[in-house]
């Protein structure tokens, strides 16, 4: 019964250490990632909008999905080959994010099922799984971005749908490219 204690308190200790070092391994490249996606898809819309486009526009979040998926998974493999096992901390920190791509795709459905701009409600949802990722990583300045996306959010009805993209578009910069460009530059000095 005591070695069975001991192996449990050592297979305790073992995993808080690779907790610990887990936590230098968010390299801010999903950040990086799908912020520079989502600014050139608010941006390329705003100008499509603007020549006339209209609805046919919306094809340019379907293009982030095409091109944003697959470079992800990719680096999360390879990511998974090099460290190996996956801690606790790395499932949680993983379902956060698989949790806000289930929400994000109802709200986008329900959204335009209803007629509804899904742009301050998807920034509802950024600002929850991001502030939730700060945490626990502990990295105030992705918390700092998640206040970012909820004030964008309070602010959408001041703005038209046309105009909010460019205030989608400077929340994300704020609220991911900045905290990426940090976490970047974090992960390389501690390597």
């Amino acid at each position: 019964m005591k070695q069975e204690t001991a192996k449990q308190n050592l297979d305790l200790v073992q995993e808080m250490i690779h907790m610990a070092r887990n936590r230098v391994t968010e390299t801010g490249f999903h950040f990086l990632l799908w912020g520079s996606l989502v600014i050139a898809a608010c941006i390329t819309q705003y100008i499509l909008i603007g020549l006339g486009m209209g609805s046919a526009s919306n094809y340019v979040w379907i293009g982030i999905t095409v091109v944003g998926v697959p470079a992800a998974i990719a680096y999360e493999k390879r990511k998974e080959k090099r460290e190996g096992v996956s801690s606790r901390f790395g499932k949680i920190y993983g379902l956060v994010w698989l949790g806000f791509g289930i929400s994000l795709f109802v709200v986008i459905f329900v959204s335009i099922a209803n007629q509804i701009n899904p742009s301050p409600f998807i920034l509802i949802l950024v600002g929850l799984a991001t502030f939730v990722s700060g945490a626990i990583i502990r990295f105030t300045p992705l918390m700092i971005g998640a206040l970012v996306f909820w004030a964008s959010a309070a602010l959408s009805p001041l703005f038209s749908s046309v105009d909010f993209l460019l205030v989608y578009a400077v929340s994300i910069f704020l609220g991911y490219v900045v905290p990426g460009l940090m976490l970047t530059k974090k992960n390389r000095s501690n390597v």
